[in-house]
Order: structure tokens, then sequence, then C-alpha cells
């Protein structure tokens, strides 16, 4: 993560979305820490799996989601999508354009398109999971970037 802790436009940012890691996705934790940036996260509604909302990041306050996943809990107060500067974004793999292959239920697709278009959106994965191309269809949401242990790239028309 230290390639995206020196990037200028994250540096820049302070609304920053993140993810919990989950499973072998590389985990964001380290990025935490840093001042003047405040963290989200997701929470997806287990009565209602197409919902997704945004809440501000407090570790200390986690349910585990009935897929495994931490998230916040219900009664955590929702934040409004609009101010999100930078998604940094999990995956089970990446192309060179900025398609995204997740577990396959839309959900990131979803609440990226419900962003401010002016949002960067970083996937972020080991190089290795880097591919010259995915299978995408019109309702894939591409990253505008990639974060990779050894760099940061822009992938995507922004």
């Amino acid at each position: 993560m230290s390639t995206l802790s020196c990037w200028g436009p994250y540096q820049a940012a302070r609304y920053i979305l993140t993810f919990l890691a989950f499973g072998s996705e590389p985990d964001t934790k380290a990025l935490e820490g840093e001042t003047g940036k405040d963290f989200y996260v997701t929470r997806t509604w287990p009565g209602d799996p197409h919902r997704q909302s945004i809440h501000r990041l407090d570790r200390k306050n986690l349910e585990r989601h009935p897929y495994g996943f931490l998230q916040p809990p219900e009664e955590t107060p929702e934040v409004d999508p609009g101010i999100i500067e930078i998604v940094l974004v999990p995956g089970l793999a990446f192309d060179e354009s900025g398609g995204r292959l997740g577990y396959g239920l839309g959900y990131y697709d979803q609440l990226l398109a419900n962003l401010d278009p002016a949002a960067l959106r970083i996937g972020v994965t080991p190089l290795s999971l880097v591919v010259p191309q995915l299978p995408t269809t019109k309702h894939d949401v591409t990253m505008t970037h990639l974060v990779t242990e050894q760099r940061i790239s822009r992938v995507a028309v922004h």
C-alpha cells in the first residue's frame, strides 16, 4: 500500500471508501491511520442484498454478514455517497483496461455506478492478478486506476 500512500491524488483526498479484506483480498488496514483522512466502508443489507450503504469505518464496531465478511452494524449512521473522493475496490482479478472480476453478485458495480463520477475508482490487487483482458458486460463499472505492490497506473479514461 506504500505505492498508494505516496501518490499525489491519494494524498490530496480526504474521504476514502475502502474495504475490509475478505479471503485473499489485499489488506488496506495500514492506510487507515493516516492523518487528515476519513475512511468509510460499505454495508450490504442481508434482507435486501442489492442495497449497499456507506458508513464511517470503526474497526471496533463491526458485525459479520451472512456471507462471512465484516461490515458496520445496522444502527451505524449512513453517510452521503457524494462525499467519496477515492474508492479502493477489491477483486478476484483486474484487466489492463480497468475491468474487474468480482464474486458475481454485482454489489460493487451497483455501488460504483451510484457514486460521484469524479471519484477515482482504484482496483487494489497484486500484480499477479492483472491480466490482459477479462470478459465484461454493459453493467460492469471499470476502474480508473490499478494499484499493485509495485505501481499505480491509470487504466481508464475518467
